[in-house]
């Protein structure tokens, strides 16, 4: 065959490759945005970029895609008012192998580079300066950086606790907790529309060597701010978007997706608001997070009552003293439904997804969640068909928790919790000096229990789950009034559904403390169900009980070990309900787990597991408990 001929069909191949790849991106047209050598003026092609973001997407139509180069784009209030459609959707997505960082940095870049002299020095004993120039905005939200880390600035609402010299708890005094900023925006006050900062260590920082920023001079420190205002918004009924490769910074929630949008798809992207980084407003759908990494800053300086706990100084307002660092990833509003987040990291934060009141069709699966202080999920008692399956949950206080709304769900029993590593053995700092907890612990540090309770409405009629096939690793877990908790897998309320119980199945539950696993379970009013589930207490001796308060109808008892439940009469009266009896194939054993939270083999965790009812999601024949199988063929 001719050379040339060949030639010939070999470039016409290539370029029908390149043709097909972006015809497989998009349908319609294909263009590009770039930062540093774009105009918004010019066509949008390849060679002739436009600059910004906020005006190449008005341009969009459905089925057309458009690259971000690599680079920064400043820029404020990102709208996406335009919808694609099923088959032809709307594509926002990084040029291949470039990062695009979409930043709403506002006018505050200048504290970033040192040194300045932006900041003035308004009383040097505290560390206390205040920026050189005023700003109009709402409010502030930053952090400073120490070396390759980064730390939440505290947004103090008072400037009484902003400059305060005490730093114990107290319902009725002002409370410094650490370095942070406060925008004024007193009326009569001469500093009004100023920015104040102050990076001197509290003592909690001075005792635990905490000891960020290493100079507590602004001007000699890396200080990221973000004015508090919405950056990127997907606007009321906007549909088929697909968000991918994208990096995303502001100071409140860096995306907004607002109420009935549908159908829109955020993939590969790292995001990073203010008090939340996404938010998802009433009657939204068929949403997707797929790859997302939400890595924050929250101080381990900072303690849970500082976020949770209101105070009322004389003479001032009620508020909590860092509640604006109640950071939460996700926050999700009443009716949305058919939300999937999948493959996503979520690192460092206070909290963890927020749902309120209905939420359905709700699956959350094969993410890490890492060093969260509060709930890793708050789930609705209104809500149903939910799936939280493959999740990792480590260095956490709880992981998935009740939200008590007073609601029924419409379709009961169809919260399945199965397949995830929850390690909640790590303590966190929960209440600082002064305070009943530091008095109670002498360090103000508490364990929280793998499954939480929140709210005081109660559930409705009932709202049973379906607990199965977990690792749940556990210590002395407490509340802050000092009540002893248990993993918080029983069902505590007195509204069920007979015929559809709360049940609790093959998971494998390590106590590190010698302190209980379970209590408040009912045997024999058919509310609940527990069997196959191993478990395994590590302290020893052991001489406080593993099931408290267990009751019959009849009585409440204590129980030493599971052998001795199996021969009482407790077990007996649970054969009413379920006829092999509680726990009948419960062991109390070690699990020989690795690092990985594998069990051998070879031990007691490899096998014994109950059938599991028909229907139920994630089962895959295995006869293992907990939320692994053996990592290796059984060596007999």
């Amino acid at each position: 065959m001719n050379i040339f001929l060949i030639l010939f069909m070999l470039c016409t191949s290539l370029c029908c490759s390149h043709f097909s790849y972006e015809q497989s991106l998009a349908f319609g047209n294909i263009y590009y945005v770039d930062p540093n050598n774009g105009n918004d003026a010019k066509t949008g092609n390849i060679s002739n970029p436009w600059k910004t973001v906020g005006k190449s997407i008005s341009k969009m139509q459905p089925g057309d895609t458009l690259y971000l180069r690599g680079g920064t784009y400043l820029e404020s209030n990102i709208t996406l008012s335009r919808s694609g459609t099923e088959a032809e959707p709307i594509t926002i997505k990084n040029y291949p192998g470039e990062t695009p960082l979409l930043e709403d940095a506002g006018d505050f870049l200048e504290f970033r580079s040192i040194p300045n002299s932006e900041w003035q020095v308004v009383d040097a004993k505290r560390k206390i300066f205040v920026s050189s120039r005023s700003f109009s905005i709402a409010n502030i939200q930053g952090y400073f950086q120490e070396g390759n880390n980064k730390y939440r600035l505290v947004p103090y609402a008072r400037y009484g606790d902003f400059s305060s010299d005490n730093e114990n708890f107290s319902k009725s005094r002002y409370i410094y907790v650490g370095p942070g900023v406060y925008y004024d925006k007193r009326s009569d006050s001469p500093t009004k529309k100023k920015i104040f900062i102050r990076l001197q260590h509290s003592d909690i920082q001075e005792q635990r060597r905490y000891l960020y920023p290493s100079n507590t001079d602004p001007r000699q420190t890396v200080i990221y701010l973000y004015p508090s205002r919405e950056f990127i918004q997907i606007s009321r009924g906007v549909s088929h978007i697909h968000m991918e490769g994208l990096a995303i910074r502001s100071g409140l929630n860096a995306l907004l997706i607002n109420s009935y949008a549908h159908h829109i798809i955020v993939k590969n992207c790292n995001i990073l608001g203010g008090r939340t980084h996404i938010r998802v407003i009433g009657e939204t759908h068929h949403l997707t997070l797929d790859g997302i990494t939400i890595i924050d800053y929250f101080p381990p300086w900072i303690c849970y009552s500082d976020v949770k706990v209101e105070t009322s100084p004389p003479g001032d307002s009620t508020t909590y003293v860092a509640g604006s660092l109640k950071l939460s990833p996700l926050i999700l509003g009443e009716n949305n439904h058919d939300i999937e987040i999948k493959n996503s990291t979520f690192m460092n934060l206070f909290d963890g997804i927020v749902t309120n009141r209905i939420l359905y069709n709700f699956h959350v699966h094969n993410n890490t969640f890492d060093n969260i202080v509060d709930d890793i999920m708050q789930i609705n008692s209104g809500g149903y068909h939910f799936e939280i399956d493959h999740n990792r949950f480590l260095n956490v206080t709880r992981s998935v928790s009740r939200q008590e709304q007073g609601q029924t769900p419409l379709d009961p029993g169809t919260k399945y919790i199965h397949h995830n590593i929850i390690d909640a053995r790590r303590k966190f700092f929960h209440s600082r000096p002064g305070s009943f907890i530091w008095k109670k612990t002498g360090d103000g540090m508490l364990a929280g229990p793998p499954f939480g309770r929140h709210g005081i409405r109660g559930i409705g009629q009932g709202d049973p789950w379906k607990i199965y096939n977990n690792t749940i690793l556990m210590a002395d877990a407490r509340n802050g009034n000092w009540v002893r908790l248990g993993a918080g897998y029983e069902y505590a309320y007195s509204t069920f559904f007979p015929g559809n119980p709360h049940e609790v199945y093959n998971n494998i539950f390590v106590q590190t403390a010698n302190h209980m696993v379970a209590r408040s379970v009912r045997v024999a009013d058919g509310s609940q169900i527990l069997d196959g589930n191993l478990y395994y207490f590590s302290s020893t001796p052991l001489t406080n009980p593993i099931f408290e308060n267990f009751s019959d109808g009849l009585s409440i008892r204590n129980f030493n070990s599971l052998a001795v439940f199996k021969k009482s009469s407790f077990f007996t009266s649970s054969k009413s309900i379920y006829a092999k009896g509680f726990e009948n194939s419960g062991i109390q054993a070690n699990p020989q787990l690795d690092i990985n939270y594998y069990p051998d083999p070879d031990g007691p965790a490899a096998e014994g597991a109950v059938t599991l009812p028909k229907g139920w999601p994630g089962q895959d024949g295995g006869r293992y408990r907990g939320a692994l199988p053996p990592k290796y063929l059984h060596r007999k």
